[in-house]
């Protein structure tokens, strides 16, 4: 999405406006009336003059005044005052007249008044035509058609054609124009003070084409044909947007969205970088957080003033951003151009033609994405690569990457080196889960966290990371183009699950490690060859072997209970959440017919499995929770603490977690969760000793197990030797005996 420039839209637009057009030098025209016609020389006696020829020259006077003439009648004076320096002009009334006429005729000198006023701020408007903008300046151009150009109409209507001049009539004509030109004036000088431009004048115009009250007048006439002005002009912006991408017929920033590579302002000749153009650079924009370096082009190209949005065009901005943004990587990185041609559009109201055009170009992106990057076999496949369900590659990684005779993990250099060899090893590891044949590998890339991040997703720690394979980053290498169809926040739910999938299992691994190990130290040592075939060896004995087998056993049944409770979460998130959640994206997504609706399935989705697997930001405690048994779970299998401290330390972990279920045992969810790790065993134990509290505080009911649990497969596979090795030592003991 493009950036939002928020409140301060009105200084941003000012400094855009003054880097792109320069700021104004020099003193600002002042207004002038015209300074030779200011003071007429055409007198004339009015005591010379008949009552009816009087009548008629003062309505001449009155009309000369209204076009800023001074008369006999209506004398204007020209005042700059001392303190500012500014320029009023007032008028006033000969006093020729009698008290009885010149009290009406005091409403004419109000009404020249008026028109002098109104003059000063269309002044004021023009003289700041690109701050006011195309949409104030209809206002100013409307009224200058409707009081000044077309004003001998309404003259016409109180003179009878211009055949009778009478003081009645100027009185008649001043009635008419008195409130008119007074809404008028306070409009315009609300917009010069309050800076109204663009959208927000637009919305202001439709208020007061609202409030329009009475019979058709000169202020009513001016705001209809403004307001049918503004709507063109509004309507130009957006039919060029659609069709083009462009703002080119914006010069002045006034459409809510602005385009900060001006590429109409790039001189002929001039190349071009396009992966780089000439960006605009106006400060208030950076510091609003518009970041040059984005790699995502349309956004740093283009940004929204939502103040600058007319109310009726509220509801389709995210359209109109989605439209151009369509285009736009159409065409940079699909080589594909789609242009609505005018006749096309031809017809269509506005609205309709934004939804036929966000429909066309969503459908269009959508199966040039396919095509691109096989997004059918990918949303398949990425639960395969991003947590290794059905294809266990993690598991493959995980013996490559662990020392079978210790228990220690893969260590690897830093840099560019240790880089390589990881690649190297994930390579390996999902060349032998055979993931579809492998076609998105390319994408895939694998990293050691620099620093542990104390949060939801990560377990907590305070130290920093060494570069050990222990914890693992998954990332999928997007673009610009690609993260059309999956978001960035899509993937990094998708890479937040990657590491906790992959802490479950490697602390599984690290676990059933150590527990055969307890196996192997209870076995003898290999009994030499002697001339004897099966000479007798005390520690050799089936009882020998138990009681150095005994010595471990409390160890072996905390490792029991321990395994058990990370399988169960393991199999509650990835074999009954994720692949139930699967199925159905598969089934919703291959009936899409827009790229949102494939962008919106994704992330309803990822929302969904987050929900259902409690790892929602809802249930963060559940996951750090989780986090925390690991990291003991995983410390005491690395023999980095002791027995009685990881027993300790698991317990207060699972009480906790139990505590946790059980204060929300409204959410369906969590109960869910309860019953794969606890069954119906949520009574927290406490008094005994910790092994039997564990064991107690883990017992569950049997579940339904996955056929493809972790420690069954490893079981399968791993403690093939050392069931081979026991059957030996039992028929070396068998036949010794």
């Amino acid at each position: 999405m493009a950036l939002n420039v928020g409140e301060d839209w009105k200084t941003c637009r000012k400094m855009l406006i003054e880097e792109v057009y320069g700021k104004a030098e020099g003193p600002v025209q002042e207004f002038e009336i015209g300074v030779n016609k200011v003071f007429s020389k055409d007198k004339y006696e009015t005591k010379q003059l008949k009552a009816d020829e009087l009548e008629r020259r003062t309505f001449l006077d009155f009309i000369q005044a209204m076009k800023g003439f001074s008369t006999v009648t209506f004398e204007c004076h020209r005042i700059r005052s001392e303190e500012t320096g500014e320029i009023s002009f007032v008028w006033s009334l000969n006093d020729i007249y009698k008290k009885k006429v010149k009290d009406f005729l005091n409403l004419a000198l109000t009404i020249v008044n008026q028109f002098t006023e109104i003059r000063q701020c269309l002044h004021e408007i023009k003289n700041a035509y690109q701050i006011s903008g195309k949409m104030v300046l209809a206002l100013a151009k409307q009224t200058e058609k409707s009081v000044f150009t077309d004003i001998d109409q309404v003259i016409d209507k109180f003179t009878n054609n211009r055949q009778s001049y009478t003081i009645g009539g100027v009185i008649r004509l001043c009635q008419d124009l008195e409130s008119p030109l007074k809404l008028l004036l306070e409009l315009l000088q609300d917009v010069i003070d309050s800076g109204w431009t663009g959208g927000q004048f637009f919305d202001i115009l439709h208020q007061k084409q609202q409030e329009l009250v009475g019979d058709d007048d000169l202020y009513h006439h001016i705001i209809h044909a403004t307001y049918k002005d503004c709507n063109e002009i509004m309507d130009a912006f957006i039919r060029e947007w659609v069709r083009f991408t462009s703002t080119d017929s914006d010069p002045y920033f006034e459409f809510f969205i602005w385009d900060l590579c001006k590429m109409s302002l790039v001189k002929d000749g001039e190349k071009i970088d396009k992966e780089n153009p000439p960006y605009l650079n106006s400060v208030n924009i950076q510091k609003l957080g518009h970041n040059k370096r984005s790699h995502e082009l349309f956004a740093k190209r283009f940004v929204i003033a939502e103040g600058l949005c007319p109310q009726k065009y509220k509801s389709i901005v995210k359209t109109l951003v989605n439209i151009g943004k369509y285009k736009y990587y159409q065409e940079k990185y699909f080589d594909s151009k789609q242009t609505e041609e005018e006749d096309e559009l031809a017809g269509l109201g506005t609205m309709e033609m934004v939804e036929r055009s966000y429909t066309r170009n969503g459908h269009a992106i959508l199966k040039l994405a396919n095509a691109k990057f096989g997004l059918w076999n990918l949303v398949e496949a990425l639960p395969s690569y991003f947590w290794g369900v059905e294809k266990n590659w993690i598991e493959r990684f995980i013996h490559l990457t662990e020392d079978e005779d210790s228990f220690e993990c893969m260590e690897i250099p830093t840099g560019r080196l240790g880089q390589n060899q990881l690649k190297a090893i994930f390579k390996d590891a999902i060349s032998h889960s055979h993931i579809a044949d492998n076609e998105f590998i390319k994408n895939f890339t694998l990293t050691i966290p620099v620093v542990d991040i104390h949060d939801f997703w990560h377990r907590p720690s305070n130290d920093l990371q060494r570069q050990k394979i222990v914890e693992m980053e998954l990332d999928y290498a997007t673009s610009p183009a690609f993260n059309l169809v999956y978001p960035p926040s899509v993937i990094e739910i998708y890479r937040g699950l990657f590491r906790l999938s992959h802490a479950l299992r490697r602390c599984i691994f690290v676990l059933l490690r150590l527990k055969a190990a307890y196996r192997w130290s209870a076995m003898p040592e290999p009994m030499p060859r002697t001339a004897a075939k099966f000479p007798r060896i005390e520690d050799r004995t089936v009882s020998a072997f138990k009681h150095r087998l005994h010595h471990y056993e409390e160890e072996n049944m905390a490792l029991v209970s321990v395994i058990r409770f990370l399988e169960n979460f393991y199999d509650f998130v990835f074999e009954y959440v994720v692949k139930k959640e699967t199925y159905e994206l598969v089934e919703r997504i291959r009936q899409a017919k827009h790229i949102e609706e494939f962008v919106k399935y994704q992330q309803y989705y990822v929302d969904r499995i987050r929900q259902k697997s409690c790892t929602n930001d809802g249930n963060s405690k559940v996951v750090q929770k989780i986090w925390y048994f690991i990291r003991y779970a995983n410390a005491f299998g690395r023999q980095e603490i002791d027995f009685e401290k990881a027993l300790k330390l698991i317990l207060r972990t699972v009480k906790s977690l139990k505590n946790w279920i059980n204060a929300r045992s409204s959410d369906e969810n969590l109960n869910q969760l309860g019953i794969w790790l606890f069954g119906t065993n949520l009574t927290i134990h406490s008094g005994a000793d910790n092994l039997t509290d564990l064991i107690n505080n883990l017992r569950i009911d049997d579940l339904p197990r996955s056929n493809t649990s972790f420690s069954s497969n490893f079981s399968s596979e791993s403690m093939k030797s050392e069931t081979k090795a026991k059957r030996s030592i039992l028929v070396d003991v068998k036949q010794g005996s």
